[in-house]
């Protein structure tokens, strides 16, 4: 209807050659209907192009809970039991490696030891370093040795020979030690 009114218009104005005033004057007539119809058509696409995207949005949303699921069962099925046998694993080897540097120190003792009594004057000598040895290879801060009775092997004497990490803090030990008659626990 608006197209009839238009060429209805403009074949009733007559316009000069170099006259587009009236030209203007019709376009401006007919701006806010044509505005108004262009913003409805922006609006439209607008709103189709928002529900395609919340739509890609949402189908991208479940997809990422879906990959994270099938992560997580994977972890629960697959990863989480390997991970129990590496760690088992590990715990084995920890132990064999524990026990392969007790057995290799005690090895390098009975050197140190056999070597120290092949290598002493006397048998206190011997005696000392291998209570010194031992006494550092196994973190003891006192080491004494005590001598069996030529009567039995189940009495004990005690001797001169001692390893002290610090003699002032174990002398008040030392001097009870002493004071035993035999024995290591005074019998």
């Amino acid at each position: 209807m608006s197209d009839q009114r238009l060429k209805s218009n403009t074949t009733r104005t007559k316009i000069a050659p170099g006259d587009v005033s009236a030209e203007v004057n019709l376009i401006l007539a007919h701006e806010g209907p044509y505005l108004r119809a262009m913003n409805e058509i922006v609006f439209q696409y607008d709103r189709e192009a928002t529900i395609r995207s919340d739509r890609e949005k949402n189908l991208h949303f479940r997809l990422l809970l879906s990959i994270l699921g099938v992560f997580l069962l994977q972890g629960v099925v697959v990863l989480r039991p390997a991970l129990t046998r590496i760690q088992q694993g590990i715990n084995q080897l920890l132990a064999a490696k524990q026990e392969l540097h007790r057995k290799t120190t005690f090895v390098e003792l009975l050197q140190v030891v056999a070597v120290a009594a092949n290598e002493a004057i006397s048998i206190e000598e011997a005696l000392q370093t291998s209570v010194d040895q031992i006494c550092e290879r196994t973190g003891w801060p006192v080491g004494h040795v005590y001598f069996c009775t030529p009567k039995t092997s189940t009495d004990l004497i005690s001797s001169t020979l001692w390893h002290l990490d610090s003699a002032t803090q174990f002398e008040h030990f030392r001097e009870v030690s002493r004071a035993q008659k035999s024995g290591v626990d005074g019998r």
